[in-house]
């Protein structure tokens, strides 16, 4: 997903730029048990459609703090309830997505020109807004 996000970057003088959703979905076609693990040290399980994981991805170039905040959700679904997932979590979640941002669209523009102002005027924003 990162190299992904990297190649679709635009460049810091750009005056638009197009908005992704970047999804990590793995199907798998074995067995998914949930195990849920209590108090007193006992446990269940049960079979399970489909598993959110999260993964840490650090990157070298960034500050370590700022590494912190590189968590991916990766849904891991069983290939039988793939068409429910898409119908029942995926598509809605989507669909709220581009709502939200079509509520946004001016700010991120107006965002991302003011980067690219101060990028061609060589001024850093950080340091101008302290």
């Amino acid at each position: 997903m990162q190299a992904y996000a990297k190649g679709e970057t635009p460049s810091k003088t750009a005056l638009y730029f197009d908005l992704h959703l970047i999804l990590g979905i793995a199907i798998v076609d074995a067995p998914m048990i949930g195990v849920t693990v209590n108090l007193q040290g006992g446990h269940t399980s049960k079979p399970v459609p489909w598993v959110r994981v999260f993964h840490h991805e650090p990157d070298d170039t960034m500050d370590r703090f700022d590494q912190a905040k590189m968590i991916y959700g990766i849904d891991v679904i069983h290939k039988d309830f793939l068409d429910d997932y898409i119908r029942t979590h995926l598509l809605p979640f989507s669909s709220e997505w581009g709502e939200k941002v079509l509520k946004k669209q001016e700010v991120f523009p107006e965002a991302r020109q003011r980067q690219s102002i101060e990028a061609a005027r060589g001024e850093n924003s950080t340091s101008e807004r302290q």
